[in-house]
């Protein structure tokens, strides 16, 4: 009797090895697999995220307008420089002034490049010289005098070019001396516009 429990109990540790045995065996591949799975998705992922990086930095837009041949908004790769877009614009036009930008400049995404006429780039010269001629003006602590002065010495005052300067000395030369400052608005050329800008500037004393 004895040998037969013992014999049960060597058959029931036996089936119970077994059942432990077995189930290792099949929990090991679905481990694998799911490694195996979740491993695939991140890189997946990250292939995404790293595609949609490149793809904003290889391309950008910039808008070109103004004096060529095709204004519009154009796509150009990541890196480019302006001679790159003024070219995908056709290229400048006859009126343009080609150097008002520097063609070699690296174009951020979102620019735009506006390219003036040459007409456009002569006035905006004149209006800096014309603000500079202001500011010099305002900092000058002596006046000048429009009877006495010298044709040099008028075409410091702000709105006072050569011709102006001239017509002031004939203005002088045919009817006298200046009695007052305002008197100076009876030179052709000069309005209100240049003798407020001026009026500061000049005494007849």
């Amino acid at each position: 009797m004895r040998r037969s429990i013992v014999r049960r109990l060597i058959s029931t540790a036996l089936g119970i090895v077994m059942i432990i045995l077995s189930g290792c065996s099949f929990s090991v591949p679905v481990r694998e697999e799911e490694s195996i799975d979740s491993t695939a998705i991140v890189r997946a992922e990250r292939k995404t995220e790293w595609n949609t990086e490149q793809t904003k930095e290889t391309e950008i837009y910039v808008h070109v307008c103004g004096c060529v041949k095709k204004p519009g908004v154009y796509s150009l790769h990541f890196g480019a420089r302006t001679q790159e877009a003024i070219n995908a614009a056709g290229g400048f036009s006859e009126k343009a002034n080609q150097t008002a930008w520097n063609l070699a400049e690296v174009l951020q995404d979102g620019m735009q490049i506006y390219v003036p006429s040459k007409d456009e780039a002569k006035e905006a010269l004149n209006e800096e010289q014309s603000s500079q001629k202001d500011l010099s003006a305002s900092q000058r602590k002596d006046t000048v005098n429009i009877n006495r002065a010298s044709k040099e010495d008028l075409v410091t005052l702000p709105g006072i070019g050569e011709s102006r300067a001239d017509a002031i000395i004939a203005r002088r030369e045919e009817k006298g001396t200046f009695t007052s400052i305002e008197e100076i608005k009876d030179v052709a050329g000069i309005g209100d516009g240049i003798f407020n800008r001026i009026k500061d500037l000049i005494t007849v004393n």
